[in-house]
């Protein structure tokens, strides 16, 4: 039997055999990395020169490969919870100066007009540090996929109405995103989740386009374009086509 366990003075996690844990106190053998491996898969017995540690029992199992795959994901669900709070202290920080640099996050977004993307943009281009502090930002909205990230960001960055006026490359006359500076701020935004971190330009593009392809069905758009019950009459009726 193994336990997964969390060392409380370095928040550090391990697979260890049971048997090396104690009323909270987990033994650990004075070996190199290979040796420690080597100790665990055969379940050695502790003795005398091992050291002991205060540890918490996160997950208890029969099977070492089991173990090792939910050691992976509790690793990974720290090392979000790590940026998150990281992100919370940075934006906590910025509020202590002068003007505070929430404040200027706050009356960007939501964006909901083309005058106040347009007025963002030329700050971006001018305002020095605002596009780490906006990638910052933005990037607390989080997700577990690329396409939830994605989503969440841009239903943070920006109304609908400002979004139906936005396509990624400006077809039908309308703003191509592609172009605009926000588009850096919001894939750099994508990659801060650990989740994301990995993913590519395409696959964010490609959320980044459906997001915007879709917004004529967000806030009742769709329900709007159905037809209502007089045209729905009009059309049955004898010579309506």
């Amino acid at each position: 039997m193994y336990h997964i366990v969390s060392f409380e003075e370095t928040a550090e996690v391990e697979v260890v055999p049971a048997l090396w844990v104690n009323d909270g106190v987990c033994q650990w053998p004075p070996y190199k990395t290979k040796g420690v491996q080597r100790a665990i898969k055969s379940q050695q017995e502790p003795d005398h020169t091992w050291a002991s540690y205060n540890a918490r029992v996160l997950y208890t199992a029969t099977l070492l490969h089991d173990l090792l795959v939910k050691q992976e994901i509790i690793i990974e669900q720290q090392q979000n919870i790590i940026r998150m709070v990281q992100d919370l202290h940075a934006a906590m920080h910025s509020m202590t100066e002068g003007e505070t640099n929430m404040e200027r996050h706050y009356s960007y977004f939501p964006l909901r007009n083309v005058e106040q993307l347009m007025a963002l943009e030329g700050d971006l281009q001018s305002l020095p540090g605002l596009t780490k502090e906006l990638i910052t930002s933005l990037g607390l909205a989080g997700g577990a996929t690329v396409k939830d990230t994605v989503w969440g960001i841009l239903r943070r960055a920006m109304m609908n109405d400002l979004a139906l006026k936005i396509t990624w490359s400006g077809a039908n006359r309308k703003l191509a995103f592609d172009r605009l500076q926000l588009k850096a701020v919001v894939v750099a935004a994508v990659r801060r989740n650990p989740a994301c971190s990995s993913a590519t330009d395409d696959e964010i593009a490609k959320s980044i386009k459906k997001w915007f392809y879709w917004a004529g069905d967000r806030d009742g758009g769709r329900k709007k374009r159905k037809p209502g019950p007089s045209q729905n009459a009009a059309s049955t009726q004898p010579g309506a086509h």
